[in-house]
């Protein structure tokens, strides 16, 4: 049972899993955007499929993981999509999704989700309450 708790621990405090469930949200947010495009496509007669796949293109390149003190900043083209916690704190665990308040700042009202746990998002950011 100790080895149990140590290896939790461990994996806990690895960076891989977390990097590796940031890595899983994007994409889960870039296949969102991929299925809203098709929609579009769908909609718009004599629109070339190219054009669609473009911007699909452009929006995957443009979604970008920035870590920072406490959160990690994810930013889609020029705006935030949102904010994941870091490590844990007296209001949040590890992993939340968290809203962006401002370019600078996490709503602090209430996790979205947790990227270590089933979750719902879309390619604008993660749902409202």
């Amino acid at each position: 049972m100790a080895t149990l708790r140590i290896i939790q621990d461990w994996e806990k405090d690895n960076d891989y899993d977390f990097d590796t469930s940031l890595e899983i949200l994007k994409k889960i947010a870039i296949d969102d955007y991929t299925t809203f495009m098709g929609r579009s496509a769908e909609r718009s007669e004599g629109l070339d499929e190219e054009y669609f796949q473009g911007l699909i293109n452009e929006y995957a390149e443009k979604f970008v993981i920035s870590p920072g003190r406490k959160y990690v900043k994810l930013i889609s083209n020029r705006s935030v999509w949102g904010f994941v916690v870091k490590k844990d704190s007296d209001k949040f665990k590890r992993g939340d999704i968290l809203k962006a308040a401002s370019w600078n700042a996490p709503a602090t009202n209430k996790a979205r989700g947790n990227i270590f746990e089933e979750y719902s998002v879309a390619w604008t950011g993660p749902h409202y309450l």
